[in-house]
């Protein structure tokens, strides 16, 4: 009930029950950082939707490896993802998504095909 299928993330309901969590215990250090992918349509229209499934479990397997256990990573909607990271600061945040950055150029190096884009996109 609280897994996306296609990239075993946490889905849109487990991200509701932790904001709810938070809000209830009055925390007050989080960040969201939230991400929608760019090009997927054009991807399903083009090359296919199977193309585009795996574009999405790319990025999907890309968060997994950038962000660690004390992050919430979810995909809340067909290109939409959130990642949920407590006892945050703006650096923390950067510094990981540089890291996510440097692992997107790494996905496209070893996946020839369709390019996909960074977060530089989205700051």
């Amino acid at each position: 009930a609280y897994t996306d299928p296609l990239t075993e993330l946490f889905n849109r309901r487990a991200l509701e029950e932790k904001m709810d969590d938070i809000e209830k215990k009055k925390k007050s250090k989080y960040g969201l950082i939230v991400f929608d992918l760019n090009h997927l349509k054009p991807v399903n229209d083009n090359i296919g939707h199977e193309e585009g499934d795996r574009y999405i479990q790319e990025f999907g397997n890309a968060l997994k490896r950038t962000f660690g256990d004390d992050e919430l990573i979810c995909r809340i909607g067909g290109d939409e993802f959130v990642i949920l990271t407590e006892n945050s600061t703006e650096n923390k945040i950067k510094v990981l998504l540089d890291r996510l950055e440097e692992e997107i150029v790494d996905v496209n190096k070893a996946h020839e095909g369709f390019n996909k884009s960074g977060p530089e996109n989205s700051r």
